[in-house]
């Protein structure tokens, strides 16, 4: 399998060598993109399996040092999650430190929240992740806590929008798995858009 894996070549600086190979400068360590070594990752997994491939090849394949890999993800979970977090973060932003004028004013704003991320992410990209982590335990208990900070943002946001404990933390909880279930299932269907699928899920439970 070793042989098969070709080098995907995502190092900054530009390629201008005539031999195809990235230009490296004396003394400077290679600019390396997190997104594009994570998307490198799962296509890896996707074709060869996600057992079967380790950290070094995907180094190979990235075309980075090994010890540049490990810079950015401590493992291949790492890889499997961390091109999910930057979303995280920008639905993240909608409810930190902010509140409804009232409850159905917050339930609005999570059904907005819902549906972040349908124009930002690869689709392609997606699909792996999310088809990954349904397979595999591991990677579905590495992301639990990823899963569960969301489900208490949403909580104390509900809180602060008038919604009393413990029903603010049971919707947390709620809204982030149904969520998560709705991307799940539309990444085990052939459907190219994943907003029908979010917009079903929240409506079970606001």
């Amino acid at each position: 399998m070793a042989d098969r894996i070709k080098p995907f070549a995502i190092l900054s600086p530009d390629r201008d060598r005539k031999d195809g190979k990235p230009r490296r400068n004396v003394g400077r360590p290679a600019v390396i993109d997190p997104d594009a070594t994570a998307a490198c990752a799962l296509r890896l997994f996707d074709e060869f399996g996600y057992d079967a491939v380790t950290m070094e090849q995907v180094a190979k394949a990235a075309g980075i040092g090994r010890k540049s890999l490990y810079r950015y993800f401590a493992s291949k979970a790492d890889l499997v999650w961390g091109g999910s977090l930057p979303v995280g973060s920008k639905a993240t932003a909608m409810l930190e430190g902010k509140k409804g004028k009232d409850a159905e004013a917050a339930f609005e704003t999570l059904r907005e929240y819902a549906r972040v991320g349908t124009e930002d992410l690869d689709p392609e990209v997606t699909r792996i992740r999310l088809r990954l982590t349904n397979q595999h335990r591991e990677l579905a208990g590495y992301g639990y806590g990823f899963l569960a900070e969301r489900g208490r943002i949403i909580s104390e946001y509900l809180e602060r929008s008038g919604v009393e404990q413990p029903r603010a933390a049971y919707l947390g909880a709620a809204v982030i798995s149904v969520i998560h279930a709705a991307w799940v299932l539309w990444a085990l269907s052939e459907d190219s858009d994943p907003s029908p699928y979010l917009e079903d899920a929240i409506g079970v439970v606001l």
